[in-house]
């Protein structure tokens, strides 16, 4: 039997909409532990301003990093970004996605793609450049690879997404891709609509990026994957979450400790924290894709995101802007 922690963590992390990621997901350990050298404030890039301004507040805010990789020996660059909020005061939980390909000074490397932020420097350089790129007090992260998303949703039974006409093409040559990787026989969608995809076809889907708006429409699929996983978890009964629980020392890495694990979970449960806000950062009226060097980077208004980021994040103000649509070029 695992230790109370992981069965705090993995029930923590289901209430959560199981892992969020969904987002994408790490390493060989399951929850493994790296708690192990507590960091300061200055080496996480948490400004004591930030410190002294926020600290009132009753806000737990989590990175959550995606990672694509199935070998040990390919680049670790988190494929997604997500702070998750927990505002005890209002009573949410806000998921907040972050554009990977937004451009960002990452230090010792200069300005770069935010992604490649945990391929330089893993959890602790990622954490730092989030926290001063956007004026955060992030401390705590949950890591997760890509490929074992497939074992979680295969295990609930597959999810329930919503599939359009224009998708079908380049969701089958991921299938097949991921399916060959796997050594398996791959199973095509054939319609569009309404229906319920397994491991490989939901994975497949969450790495669709040629269709429509890229990447801004990759990131609205994870999050449809998110919601979609999170509904299908809460209709799990709770006898049933030891599976899960068995399952966890393969899933993910984490900093939260044990006593940090069991204080959300409780948190979350006894008060009642159920609404699941989304947003996406930056919007879209602050963003534009941009060739520089030959590289495609999304530039970006960073005063203005790190305003509005701090605004809803510990204020609960709704950045004004529409969120949902995905109109930056």
């Amino acid at each position: 039997m695992y230790s109370l922690k992981y069965k705090f963590l993995v029930i923590f992390i289901i209430f959560l909409g199981f892992l969020g990621y969904f987002s994408s997901f790490f390493e060989n350990t399951f929850i493994k532990n790296n708690n192990t050298n507590i960091l300061s404030n200055e080496l996480l890039g948490i400004e004591e301003n930030i410190l002294n301004k926020f600290s009132d507040k009753k806000i737990t805010n989590i990175a959550l990093f995606g990672l694509d990789f199935r070998y040990e020996h390919e680049p670790k660059r988190s494929d997604s970004i997500t702070i998750i909020t927990i505002d005890e005061q209002n009573k949410k939980i806000k998921l907040n996605s972050i554009m990977r390909d937004s451009r960002v000074q990452i230090d010792g490397f200069g300005n770069d793609k935010l992604n490649h932020a945990y391929a330089f420097g893993g959890s602790e350089l990622a954490i730092k450049t989030l926290n001063k790129t956007y004026g955060l007090n992030i401390k705590d992260y949950i890591t997760v690879n890509f490929y074992n998303v497939e074992k979680i949703i295969d295990l609930i039974g597959g999810v329930s997404l919503d599939v359009k006409k224009k998708e079908i093409p380049y969701l089958n040559k991921c299938i097949q891709e991921i399916s060959h990787i796997e050594s398996k026989a791959p199973t095509y969608i054939t319609n569009e609509g309404p229906q319920i995809l397994n491991g490989i076809q939901t994975l497949a889907y969450a790495r669709i990026r040629k269709v429509g708006r890229d990447d801004y429409e990759r990131s609205e699929r994870q999050q449809r994957i998110f919601m979609a996983l999170y509904q299908k978890i809460k209709s799990i009964p709770y006898t049933e979450y030891l599976r899960f629980i068995n399952m966890a020392p393969e899933l993910i890495e984490t900093s939260i400790s044990t006593s940090k694990a069991i204080s959300i979970a409780k948190n979350i449960i006894f008060n009642k924290i159920n609404n699941i806000e989304q947003m996406r950062f930056p919007l879209d009226e602050d963003c534009r894709g941009e060739l520089i060097n030959n590289i495609w980077y999304l530039t970006f208004n960073k005063d203005k995101t790190k305003d509005l980021m701090q605004k809803y994040i510990f204020e609960d103000i709704h950045p004004y802007g529409d969120s949902e649509k995905s109109n930056c070029k």
